[in-house]
């Protein structure tokens, strides 16, 4: 799978964005990789907030394996839009005894490399997904970062 993006810099930052066509070849191309080995999930789990949209696209690709809830299943196939620092990643398979990982994006400086991904990226790259706004703050907290804030607020 070999793509050539198009990258746009705006105030300081390097942003790739991607459109639905381009999701949707990516998606097609995880699903490939996932059929063809030999790693074979029971369900998926979307890592909120940004694998939530891609479970659902792979959950229909990959015809019978079913979305969870419960990230503690038996061979649960964890799946993000991207592994940025990997903390969120690292988060929920310490949730499961059994487990695969996968992303449609990696930055190059990320901790957590998943058994799946499609594209590496430049650790100062802002992948914008066709699902979220261009005019969202550009900061990089982690989503393990959010979830903590809410669950204290609880």
């Amino acid at each position: 799978f070999k793509k050539v993006w198009v990258y746009i810099v705006c105030m300081d930052n390097k942003i790739l964005k991607v459109t639905w066509k381009d999701f949707d070849e990516l998606m097609e191309e995880l699903a490939r990789c996932i059929k063809s080995s030999p790693i074979k999930p029971k369900y998926i789990y979307g890592i909120s907030r940004g694998g939530l949209v891609p479970a659902v696209v792979l959950s229909h690709k990959l015809k019978g394996i079913p979305i969870t809830f419960n990230p503690s299943e038996d061979f649960v196939l964890f799946i993000d839009d991207i592994s940025d620092e990997g903390k969120s990643l690292t988060y929920y398979t310490s949730l499961s005894k059994c487990f695969a990982t996968a992303t449609l994006f990696i930055k190059k400086d990320t901790e957590f490399v998943p058994d799946f991904y499609i594209e590496e990226v430049d650790g100062d790259t802002w992948v914008l997904f066709p699902w979220e706004k261009e005019d969202e703050p550009r900061e990089r907290t982690s989503k393990l970062d959010e979830f903590e804030d809410i669950k204290n607020r609880i």
